[in-house]
């Protein structure tokens, strides 16, 4: 009993150690390099991402594990009015771009602002060039 009682210091020492230190299995998730024709990666992009499967909304996109690009949308509202989001498929990704920036060699993809909104390349006036929109439905 003696000699327990000597190790118990020592136990709680080794516990409060491994609560306080960083954990060795909480490593950023693995990056996912795009397929062939899903544009680039960026910055906070969320990966293994699942078509169909609930998100959170904190980060716009996502790459499936086979390297499809992902957009969290909003898809409606449960009963208590908590908005649901879930992944979908999305257009290609240009990679960071500047809000109102011209686009027209990148038509049809989609962006990420320096402030993290989720932006479509699309026509800003009759006959105008396309430029980065924030899409709010994102």
């Amino acid at each position: 009993m003696v000699v327990m009682r000597a190790h118990i210091p020592l136990l709680a020492a080794a516990v409060v150690a491994l609560v306080l230190s960083p954990s060795v299995s909480a490593k950023p998730a693995p990056l996912v390099e795009p397929a062939p024709g899903e544009g680039a990666n960026v910055p906070g992009m969320v990966y293994g991402a699942v078509i169909n499967t609930a998100c959170d909304g904190e980060f716009p996109f996502g790459r499936s594990s086979k390297g499809l690009t992902l957009a969290c949308v909003t898809v409606g509202k449960d009963d208590d009015g908590n908005t649901l989001r879930s992944w979908v498929r999305s257009v290609p990704l240009a990679g960071v771009r500047q809000p109102m920036g011209l686009c027209e060699n990148e038509y049809g993809m989609a962006a990420l602002s320096p402030q993290s909104e989720a932006m479509l390349c699309m026509p800003q006036a009759r006959q105008g060039p396309p430029m980065w929109a924030v899409d709010p439905d994102l």
